[in-house]
């Protein structure tokens, strides 16, 4: 497929999301609190420690459910969720409601009696982060034992027949010689294991932590994709709507040239903000707590406006200035 033809393509896709407007995706933010302390993580340091509460989750499902029904995949996320101390009643909440939920970790909580717990109760995907070897991915995570206890998660995982097992690796300079190493270690799963590669936003953490994307790091990436994913067993996907993909041939491996947020996805924040992306999380639509429900929010969106997400845009801007 040519890049006019792929450009063509994903207009046609955006004028038929903006036109039918239909939400597939609702995520809760259920915690920003974490036992790790990753490097790249797109919570900023003053938004580390908060608690969506219980009642508030509650309020927000309910209004889901009496909306769209079971109809909308709900995306519980963190921080690490499985440290909200209401964890076990939320997933029964959500088995209530008999919603198709998914949920994000970092795995190393994720203990034999867990995973029964919440494929028990309706989880149908869980997204685990694996972000190198054993040295890249602690020192990126901030610990000395999670990849082995992340690597425990997985192999539990795939042995209970757990519907869909995908893992998410953040990559950028530091860490993208690890990509061999995920590659050869997801792929003695076989199909059962889907493979998600993110190139490195640009966020306040990774400021910090001098974590970097660069042309050339991106053009590593997008050439190990193009090199495997004929011949790889697992189903890989690089990250979605990256902007860097612009400048390379290889630009038709993003998913989309348009974010879908506020199109057929958003949600809310632990702070209960009610936001179109977790990482544009300044942009907040409105407040759980306010007197104007999730619908109201959801309609009024000026999906003129929608493109590309601004911390996309900012990684574009900080790559392409630092040459």
């Amino acid at each position: 497929m040519s890049r006019k033809s792929d450009l063509i393509i994903s207009k046609a896709q955006s004028y038929l999301l903006r036109n039918f407007h239909s939400l597939e995706t609702f995520f809760v933010e259920i915690n920003t609190t974490c036992n790790l302390h990753c490097a790249h993580c797109y919570i900023p340091p003053s938004q580390k420690q908060v608690i969506l509460s219980f009642k508030d989750i509650t309020k927000a499902l309910s209004q889901i459910h009496e909306k769209w029904g079971n109809s909308v995949g709900i995306a519980i996320t963190g921080g690490e969720p499985l440290i909200h101390p209401d964890f076990d009643r939320i997933v029964r909440k959500l088995s209530q409601y008999g919603f198709n939920w998914s949920l994000a970790t970092n795995g190393t909580l994720l203990t034999k009696e867990k995973i029964h717990f919440i494929l028990d109760n309706g989880c149908k995907t869980i997204t685990i982060s694996l972000d190198g070897d054993e040295r890249a991915h602690n020192i990126q995570r901030g610990s000395k034992t999670a990849f082995k206890e992340t690597i425990t998660a997985i192999d539990s995982l795939i042995k209970e027949d757990f519907p869909i097992v995908q893992i998410t690796s953040t990559i950028h300079r530091d860490n993208v010689e690890s990509l061999e190493y995920i590659y050869l270690l997801v792929s003695k799963y076989g199909n059962q294991l889907q493979w998600r590669i993110n190139p490195l936003l640009f966020c306040e953490n990774s400021q910090i932590n001098r974590l970097t994307m660069d042309t050339v790091t991106y053009g590593k990436i997008t050439d190990f994709v193009k090199k495997v994913k004929d011949d790889f067993e697992v189903q890989i996907k690089l990250g979605e709507k990256n902007p860097l993909a612009l400048k390379h041939k290889e630009y038709l491996y993003s998913e989309f040239d348009s974010c879908s947020a506020g199109i057929n996805t958003f949600g809310i924040l632990a702070n209960g903000d009610i936001v179109n992306c977790m990482v544009c999380r300044d942009n907040k639509l409105g407040n759980i707590q306010d007197n104007i429900s999730i619908e109201s929010i959801w309609n009024a969106q000026n999906l003129e406006r929608k493109g590309l997400c601004e911390r996309h845009l900012e990684s574009k801007k900080s790559l392409f200035s630092s040459k």
